[in-house]
């Protein structure tokens, strides 16, 4: 192709164009291939995975190549040639070398009509690559100290005094540096989630800061909900009233009136290059998922130099589900109630809605998947009960309208959780302006039996 031409693709056709007004036709053609075994859905999500833990998902190998009739549905042909025969059908999944991902069984055969179950493993390790990058992340960072130390030498004041008397005038040159205070914080992003507790039991936490400036910093530790100004906050609406997608930084608090999160220590000095640990201990007298606190980092009592928002959920039970969309508010009544529909709140039913959004273009179908996570609270409590089941019931209806669960059943130990995955493909001829809804139950066993009802709200998006 000669120096300075320019493409435009047109169809199976593309023309090139270059200076002097000359053009160049080159005809493309490509040859489509239809493979005889498919994929249960092709997109796998992991949830986040510590170094050198596994994470899991599963998928189906499908055989649906039963019938050589291409006139009833797409036969698997390589272009116009012949069409696949009908019978057992081999597959291998090839893995690129280093990669973190295992497929169990990464080859196979399988049966018209038939499908093969397949295990993707997750396991991220830190190798040389990454161990590179850090380095060079750490040299970055030494060179913005350095950066940083510099500009502080910027911030030099200087004044005259003088001192007189009748005989003579003494001069005095006052000199003074400023110097940012700065520091470095452990917390990942602005929330430090404390998770799920039983009411009436305590979680804690710690966080470091390290003091990165020249000079000694004095800190104290302040929470929003303690602030003098809190009560003057409170006659204001709720966040959620006034901006939509906000909400208020002080959730939940405890009936008792003694703070849910407290913090230790409250005051202190942080020495140049030095470090201070925090502890954030987490006390609900009730349950609630949206109990949640302010902390500031006030520097020599003037400067917030951080903000850190603290949650935490408390359950009266050993197990939770998480994951589902909003169906309330994230603010309650500190008023105790004693009616009877409370009382008997654990024997009812919970819903959970799920909305899912499949993504369609011209040449690709992309399914919805959400993900809830079962969980075992780490407790004292409920000695007699080690794990907790999941399991679901009235699939078949929403099975039928595209929705797909995985696993459908399961255990979870205390101190962990279980992703189940909800995928959503739309059935052939679904129409894309009208949403598919369905409902199952899932059921779990702990210390008690609680039943949910998820509702499945989906829709078709245009790309």
């Amino acid at each position: 192709m000669p120096h300075g031409v320019l493409c435009k693709f047109r169809n199976e056709q593309q023309e090139y164009s270059a200076v002097g007004e000359k053009q160049f036709k080159l005809l493309c053609k490509a040859i489509g291939v239809h493979p005889p075994l498919e994929l249960s859905h092709s997109l796998v999500q992991f949830s986040a995975t510590a170094l050198n833990d596994v994470s899991t998902a599963t998928l189906f190998v499908i055989n649906n190549h039963v019938s050589l009739n291409q006139f009833s549905h797409a036969v698997p042909r390589i272009g116009k040639g012949d069409i696949a025969p009908v019978g057992p059908t081999s597959f291998q999944f090839i893995i690129p070398e280093g990669s973190p991902i295992t497929i169990m069984p990464c080859v196979g055969t399988i049966l018209p009509g038939k499908k093969c179950l397949v295990e993707v493993s997750f396991r991220p390790v830190l190798g040389e690559q990454l161990i590179k990058q850090e380095a060079v992340e750490m040299m970055r960072r030494a060179a913005e100290m350095r950066v940083l130390r510099a500009r502080e030498l910027e911030f030099q004041f200087f004044e005259m005094l003088e001192i007189r008397s009748e005989k003579a005038t003494l001069s005095i040159t006052l000199i003074g540096e400023g110097v940012i205070p700065s520091i470095l914080c452990s917390v990942e992003g602005d929330v430090l989630n404390l998770g799920y507790v039983i009411a009436k039991e305590t979680a804690t936490s710690t966080f470091k800061i390290e003091n990165t400036s020249s000079i000694d910093l004095k800190f104290s530790i302040l929470l929003e909900s303690l602030s003098p100004n809190r009560d003057k906050q409170q006659q204001k609406p709720p966040a959620f009233l006034t901006s939509q997608g906000q909400m208020d930084f002080v959730g939940t608090q405890n009936y008792s009136g003694l703070s849910v999160f407290s913090v230790t220590p409250v005051e202190g000095i942080v020495g140049t290059g030095k470090s201070q640990e925090f502890t954030v201990t987490f006390s609900p007298d009730h349950e609630s998922l949206y109990y949640s606190d302010c902390l500031k980092i006030m520097l020599f009592a003037k400067e917030i130099i951080r903000t850190i928002q603290l949650k935490g959920c408390a359950r009266n039970h050993m197990m939770f589900v998480e994951g589902g969309d909003p169906l309330d508010v994230p603010i309650e009544s500190l008023a105790m109630t004693t009616s009877p529909v409370e009382a008997e709140s654990d024997k009812l039913t919970k819903p959970i809605l799920l909305k899912l959004e499949c993504v369609q273009s011209e040449t690709l179908v992309v399914p919805a998947v959400r993900e809830l996570r079962v969980g075992g609270i780490r407790t004292a409590q409920f000695a007699s009960k080690k794990i907790i089941e999941f399991n679901w019931e009235s699939l078949s209806v929403v099975q039928m309208k595209g929705f797909t669960i995985d696993p459908v059943k399961g255990t979870v130990d205390r101190g962990q959780t279980k992703v189940i995955t909800v995928s959503w493909m739309p059935p052939a001829g679904s129409d894309p302006t009208q949403l598919m809804t369905g409902t199952a139950t899932l059921i779990l066993k702990g210390d008690v039996k609680e039943v949910y009802s998820v509702y499945f709200i989906s829709r078709i998006v245009i790309k």
